[in-house]
């Protein structure tokens, strides 16, 4: 499986570059209206670039909801890179960037985005001095590839076009391989802000017969998952009954079409249906899922998504305040749960929990820092400093999520604590030995 291990995000919103050191579970965490939401959104408005048609890059290209109207950074153009490994000898870096389209107030034409440059890098390092080898080097003038040992070969593209996705179309180029596991790469996203109900409760649809009672596809993947690895699923409900621990047992069932009296040679026979029961402690008998409070559901749901997207082979699935719904006391259980479903999957989520700083590692908390232009700023603590960190919360009798907190509302008044304490904001480019 292809891993990813470092994003680098900018051109977005109010993302001017921002770069994410992915561990198992990484946290961006900030106050309300910062930009965290924005990191995410970028990370998927990227995957749905490189994974899209041209016509979906030119549109894309055009989102007026992503192009950045911030007053430093409105003439950027978004840029993603990539870096990860595709088993323990090899690396690769993968970047593209572009000009969004712009209409000036001052001018009829509309200048439409384009592609100004992409690049891919992969490193041997089984040799004995391993260096990034160029595959694909594009600029605003030309697009070059490795066809013969050197990238020197030149390829027409179009301004909507991606080097690596026309390559990976030609059987013959040497790194087909390789393009075509970097384009398998899937980002996945897990709503649980939303109300999780909808995933438990039956739809009516009406055929030509009368109405059909259909479930949301959530509930048959819980039935099948029971089916087809009963040992996780128990870890599974292991972990929702120590997060909910008046659930004694959940079952997953299946109204299959051995009930249904269904007369011979019909033209169409109604799907099954798929529920899930719980019997909790207290009571005497089992209900549906759905009558249990929404926090409940938020939580199955979460975990049941989590090992979806580790058996689909995800590398990042991002999720919005995991912290929702889960009581502070309860925090550090969940996250010392997940990493027991995620296999290779990382998880990059969102919050803006005080709790969360006593329960991950510095370098697995992204801190969105304070600044004057309405720039999301997030970077780590940086390790020689944290102990520092941690006797000042302690001598101002708060907890470090606490201190982080009145750091990023107050660091205005003191630009050097940043400086000090954080480690220092990455260039848009550098750092390639290519």
């Amino acid at each position: 499986m292809v891993s990813i291990n470092r994003i680098c995000i900018g051109g977005f919103r109010n993302i001017d570059h921002s770069e994410i050191k992915l561990q198992q579970m990484t946290a961006l965490l900030a106050p309300n209206n910062y930009g965290k939401s924005n990191i995410l959104d970028a990370i998927m408005f990227a995957s749905s670039f490189v994974h899209g048609t041209s016509e979906t890059r030119r549109q894309l290209m055009r989102d007026f909801t992503c192009i950045s109207i911030n007053s430093k950074i409105a003439s950027e153009p978004f840029c993603c890179e990539i870096e990860g490994a595709f088993d323990s000898v090899y690396d690769y870096v993968y970047r593209f960037s572009f000009d969004w389209y712009q209409q000036s107030p001052n001018s009829s034409a509309a200048i439409e985005g384009k592609i100004i440059d992409e690049y891919l890098g992969i490193r041997d390092n089984s040799k004995e001095k391993p260096k990034y080898r160029t595959i694909i080097n594009r600029t605003k003038e030309s697009a070059k590839y490795d066809a013969t040992g050197r990238c020197n070969k030149t390829i027409q593209i179009m301004d909507d076009e991606l080097v690596m996705v026309k390559l990976s179309n030609i059987d013959s180029w040497a790194f087909m391989p390789v393009a075509k596991e970097l384009l398998g790469i899937t980002i996945g996203s897990v709503d649980i802000i939303a109300d999780p109900k909808q995933h438990f409760l039956p739809r009516k649809m009406v055929t030509a017969d009368g109405e059909q009672l259909v479930y949301d596809g959530f509930t048959q993947y819980l039935y099948q998952l029971r089916q087809e690895d009963e040992r996780l699923f128990n870890v599974m409900i292991s972990i929702l009954t120590t997060l909910v621990p008046t659930i004694q047992t959940v079952n997953p069932v299946r109204f299959s079409s051995e009930l249904k009296k269904i007369d011979k040679d019909v033209p169409y026979e109604l799907p099954d249906l798929y529920d899930v029961y719980v019997k909790e402690r207290p009571n005497n008998q089992t209900t549906p899922f759905r009558f249990m409070s929404t926090g409940s559901m938020r939580i199955l749901f979460l975990l049941a998504s989590v090992i979806h997207a580790s058996k689909r082979g995800v590398q990042i699935l991002m999720v919005e305040e995991l912290e929702n719904s889960i009581h502070p006391d309860l925090l550090q259980s969940l996250l010392n749960a997940i990493p027991m479903l995620l296999g290779d999957t990382k998880l990059l989520f969102t919050s803006h929990s005080t709790h969360l700083a006593k329960h991950l590692a510095y370098n697995q908390l992204y801190v969105g820092l304070p600044s004057d232009d309405g720039v999301a700023d997030f970077r780590i603590l940086k390790q020689t400093k944290l102990k520092n960190v941690l006797k000042i919360a302690a001598a101002g009798e708060m907890a470090l999520g606490e201190y982080l907190f009145e750091l990023m509302l107050s660091a205005e008044d003191d630009r050097r604590m940043i400086d000090v304490f954080f480690e220092e904001k990455p260039k848009r480019k550098g750092g390639l030995d290519d």
